[in-house]
């Protein structure tokens, strides 16, 4: 049986940031186990790409892919694979494993991989916070990774409240 993908390609050329959240919001609602939103975008846009961004991930919980139209309408074979690769990782699926023979011997037993960084605002910057993240690894491959991001002090360096 063939599975019907619940997917959207969104094709706007002058959304507003406002139109983007309510639009998405109502595909919520209106198809039920969306799994992607596909947005295809004019041009390079640095209003409305963040705000796809912000909304697929932070106000619906759904990825978003965006591509720019005149990828779509030049069917470059490797684009094509790159945005392949990228959906699929975002849907869940895996796209890379090492081989069992060249595998560091550190994956012999079960382990997790770390990895933590925080980011700190431009010294000029008062006020404004620094961003903690923390990676952990989920799976025997470690290609599949659990993530904490959090707001906190301004220059600070500590990994505070980001209940991993």
């Amino acid at each position: 049986m063939k599975q019907r993908w619940k997917s959207i390609c969104l094709i706007r050329r002058a959304m507003s940031k406002m139109s983007v959240e309510s639009l998405f919001s109502k595909w919520v609602v209106d198809i039920p186990g969306l799994q992607l939103i596909m947005a295809i975008l004019p041009e390079r846009d640095k209003q409305i790409y963040p705000e796809i961004k912000r909304v697929g991930d932070n106000v619906i919980g759904i990825p978003t892919q965006c591509v720019q139209s005149k990828h779509v309408n030049r069917t470059n074979p490797q684009v094509c694979a790159n945005i392949a690769l990228k959906i699929n990782s975002k849907l869940g699926g895996i796209n890379h494993v090492i081989d069992p023979g060249v595998k560091s011997p550190v994956f012999r037993e079960p382990v997790i991989i770390f990895g933590a960084d925080v980011t700190h605002p431009s010294p000029t910057e008062n006020g404004i916070p620094s961003i903690a993240a923390v990676v952990a690894s989920m799976d025997a491959n470690a290609t599949k990774y659990c993530a904490r991001v959090r707001a906190q002090n301004h220059k600070s360096v500590f990994y505070s409240s980001l209940n991993v």
